[in-house]
């Protein structure tokens, strides 16, 4: 649900606040019941026999020890008797339920109407009873039976505290939980940009530490298969040489003597063979064996617009100042320059290779004005050996090109993005962090 807070402290918050409000609505309608209400009713007796007793002695007393009785009670802390014409207190504007229940108790105990008893929260709460005393109307004033505050600072207090304590509480708990967690966010985002994650703690509560443990196994496996993958293909593709280098010999010793259409065929097939050897290389040596050194891409994009350029295609250059960022050298030239083969093999004659600097990381676009991958094709072709649906996919290669450049941004920790162009063609985007 929307309302609910995003993260796991404030959801915690919000449970442990609904749990302490819960424990203490249910304290309270306990202690109100087991509590309140046999000292209510307790109080209330005690008032009205007190009340009758009062009643009895004074019409016992002889008619001219009464005012003399009666003067001398209104003398006293806990019990007075008023004349009628004394004003009577109002009653609260805001009335506690338990007040009205010990205001109808004695009312109801002594007799009479609920309106010859008023409760007032003066003399740390009293209660008004208009009686009679020899045909004479008193008030009765009883005083401190029952206390007249509303809220009991201390219970106000315990809420406060306990409340407080249990937000300490989720904070900790949380602290322990979302550190371990934080450090295995750290840790996959490092996995998904291609680098090789820091082993996560396998400490803390037996829960995350099964997690960690997991997912130290998880990424352990997946680079064994990473560098199984990348051995398999370097050595297929270095026991491959020696045929291919017989077939070569094979076919100058022809020249000839054999029919030069088919030995150009072969001699084209051989070099496509050799084409695809060498993507295999590079994919499973992409920025191995190279450490990062801070440098200016744009000397490495105009090196490689420079092997590219040729009588079948032309590379234009729009290179802004960019600062220097941590680049391998070897990895990044033969990132650029499969984009920009790609982008003369695929997409036309003119290639335009941009570089410019952003707020977090320097950006590379190759752009060309061919037809386009379609929009839900772009992330397969970067999958190693995936091929598109188009007929662009119909022009040789391994399906590596732009796996290897793909690994190549992930292994800098930054991206490889394709996107279709507004007005036709397709942009190569590499961005690099700074």
């Amino acid at each position: 649900m929307s309302w609910l807070p995003r993260t796991l402290l404030g959801r915690n918050v919000l449970l442990l606040l609904a749990l302490i409000a819960f424990a203490e609505l249910s304290g309270a309608a306990a202690f109100r019941v087991l509590v309140q209400k046999p000292r209510l009713a307790q109080i209330s007796q005690t008032a009205s026999e007190y009340l009758l007793v009062l009643d009895r002695a004074v019409n016992a007393l002889p008619a001219a020890q009464r005012a003399a009785f009666l003067k001398e009670l209104g003398a006293g802390s806990r019990l007075r008797v008023l004349p009628l014409s004394s004003a009577a207190p109002d009653l609260p504007r805001h009335t506690n339920p338990l007040w009205l229940d010990y205001r109808r108790d004695v009312a109801a105990a002594l007799g009479k109407a609920l309106d010859d008893v008023i409760w007032s929260r003066s003399d740390n709460g009293s209660i008004w009873v208009r009686t009679s005393f020899d045909g004479q109307p008193y008030w009765v004033v009883m005083r401190g039976l029952m206390l007249g505050n509303e809220y009991s600072a201390a219970g106000i207090w315990t809420v406060v505290l306990t409340a407080l304590a249990a937000l300490a509480g989720a904070y900790i708990i949380q602290r322990r939980i979302d550190r371990p967690l934080r450090e295995l966010v750290r840790s996959a985002r490092d996995l998904a940009r291609g680098a090789q994650p820091t082993p996560v703690p396998e400490s803390g509560p037996s829960e995350i530490a099964i997690v960690g443990a997991a997912f130290n196994q998880m990424t352990a496996s997946l680079a064994r298969m990473e560098q199984e993958r990348a051995i398999m293909l370097a050595g297929v593709s270095h026991d491959l040489r020696t045929p291919l280098a017989k077939l070569r010999l094979s076919i100058e010793l022809l020249n000839g003597k054999a029919e030069a259409e088919l030995l150009a065929g072969m001699t084209r097939a051989t070099e496509a063979m050799d084409a695809i050897i060498n993507q295999f290389l590079d994919y499973a040596r992409a920025g191995e064996g190279e450490a990062p050194e801070a440098q200016d891409l744009n000397p490495l994009v105009r090196e490689c617009a420079a092997a590219c350029e040729g009588p079948a295609g032309k590379v234009q250059l729009e290179l802004a100042p960019v600062p220097a960022v941590a680049l391998r050298a070897r990895s990044v030239k033969r990132a650029v320059t499969n984009l920009i083969e790609n982008a003369l093999c695929y997409g036309s004659q003119a290639v335009l290779v941009q570089t410019s600097p952003e707020a977090d990381c320097v950006r590379l676009s190759v752009l060309d004005r061919g037809p386009g991958i379609p929009p839900a094709e772009l992330e397969k072709v970067k999958i190693p050996f995936a091929r598109g649906s188009t007929s662009l996919s119909a022009k040789g290669g391994a399906g590596l090109g732009l796996a290897i450049v793909d690994r190549i941004a992930r292994a800098h920790g930054g991206r490889f993005v394709l996107l279709n162009r507004a007005q036709g063609g397709l942009e190569a985007r590499l961005e690099f962090p700074l």
